[in-house]
């Protein structure tokens, strides 16, 4: 469900909309080009099951909390996301993430994270922490690629930090990879 859908539509700019308590999601594109949205303290951009060829350029997302590839996994026959491009946002990884620790004590993600490559990123951040894997015990990241990425805090290398994850580097790599 969603408040406000557009489809293959360009030059969209919104602004002095508020939407409180969505069902779902609050704005939805497909196949737009050149959006202008309001601010969100949510995720800034969700990209959901099935979405692919994903090209997405000069974002910015504050507040809120960035882009996220989420709400993967709840069908076990659910598509997958592939071929996206993101532009100046941290890499998080985040298997224990539970909005406001609701009726969840315990819980193990069941979602396995694998053969993942992160490629020529590059950026400077508003958070010191520019690479977070927080993987799951139980279902552990692992085949993670970083290659060609590099990620600055206030003009110093940002920070990695990594929980049951594992991987590889090559070439160029800041902040320095901890798979």
């Amino acid at each position: 469900m969603q408040t406000l859908s557009f489809s293959k539509s360009k030059n969209i700019n919104i602004v002095g909309l508020t939407s409180l308590n969505g069902q779902m999601f609050h704005v939805v594109n497909n196949g737009c080009q050149n959006i202008k949205l309001i601010q969100t303290d949510d995720d800034c951009v969700s990209i959901g099951p099935g979405a692919t060829n994903l090209l997405m350029e000069k974002i910015t997302c504050s507040p809120g909390h960035g882009i996220s590839v989420g709400s993967l996994g709840k069908d076990q026959n659910e598509a997958g996301v592939q071929n996206v491009t993101n532009f100046k946002n941290p890499i998080v990884v985040d298997q224990n993430y539970f909005p406001g620790n609701k009726n969840c004590p315990d819980q193990v993600p069941g979602v396995k994270v694998s053969d993942v490559t992160y490629q020529d990123i590059h950026g400077t951040l508003e958070t010191e922490v520019a690479v977070n894997f927080n993987c799951s015990s139980k279902h552990p990241c692992s085949w993670i690629r970083m290659e060609g990425v590099t990620l600055t805090y206030k003009n110093a290398v940002a920070a990695a930090s990594c929980k049951h994850a594992g991987g590889t580097s090559l070439g160029v790599v800041q902040p320095t990879s901890c798979l």
